[in-house]
């Protein structure tokens, strides 16, 4: 049915995979040498200002918006799976592996983007970095709902 609460978690999956194809994900500036890495969904830039000049590279990292592309589309179609519980919660897991990946994409990227500024300190993650974490960890919520759906509907059919 697609009243049950796991719909409302997969729906929620799939507008913070959307939401975290916009914003920032990871940013180190270095003031002495004013130098910039921004990581986004779609690229990893870096600035330098060097006297008057401003000089910009730019790496895409398309692949984080694919991934999440591909997550909030399987979570979207995970929503209207309700018939087939146990398809539903194979495409749940699928789905957690794909931002488990996305996850670990975003970590290389931004190891990627700490090579580039020579000044060894740390970075800031900004909030699109942890939207995936709370998607999967309402995927997980969803899977779970999931689940004790089909051992309701298990248990029914026992008694007959």
């Amino acid at each position: 049915m697609i009243e049950r609460i796991q719909t409302v978690f997969l729906f929620l999956v799939a507008v913070l995979m959307v939401t975290f194809m916009f914003l920032p994900i990871w940013e180190k500036k270095d003031v002495k040498t004013k130098e910039t890495v921004t990581l986004s969904a779609f690229s990893l830039n870096y600035s330098k200002e060097d006297g008057g000049k401003k000089m910009e590279t730019s790496i895409t990292s398309i692949y984080l918006v694919i991934i999440a592309g591909l997550a909030s589309a399987l979570s979207i179609f995970t929503i209207f799976q309700f018939k087939n519980r146990i398809l539903q919660m194979k495409m749940v897991l699928f789905n957690t592996s794909l931002m488990f990946v996305l996850l670990l994409l975003c970590i290389f990227f931004e190891l990627q983007g700490d090579k580039m500024i020579k000044n060894p300190q740390g970075g800031s993650f900004q909030f699109g970095f942890f939207i995936p974490a709370v998607a999967l960890l309402l995927n997980l919520f969803a899977r779970r709902a999931i689940k004790s759906d089909e051992d309701l509907v298990r248990s029914s059919n026992r008694m007959r």
